[in-house]
């Protein structure tokens, strides 16, 4: 049977929470200090060198004192984890 495109696009989404949900099983009763917990998250997400994710992750923060929402795009530059310099409002 040949999978059509909604169905390839069905199975990379599952593949992709699975390799989500697999990830924060395995950190999810570590401690961390900082910015160590997002950190390595993001970078099993995005992947390495040898075994990429997706090319970008953009994370949204809420902002409690005006509540607004600010974001930030992370990405890799080789297997090095790169937050991108300027806030997105």
């Amino acid at each position: 049977m040949e999978l059509n495109l909604p169905d390839i696009s069905l199975r990379q989404t599952h593949d992709l929470l699975n390799l989500v949900e697999t990830t924060l099983q395995g950190i999810c009763y570590r401690k961390f200090a900082d910015k160590e917990l997002y950190v390595e998250a993001l970078q099993k997400v995005l992947g390495n060198s040898s075994k990429r994710g997706p090319e970008s992750v953009f994370i949204v923060f809420k902002v409690p004192e005006n509540n607004s929402l600010r974001g930030r795009v992370f990405y890799l530059n080789g297997d090095a984890l790169v937050e991108g310099r300027d806030d997105l409002y």
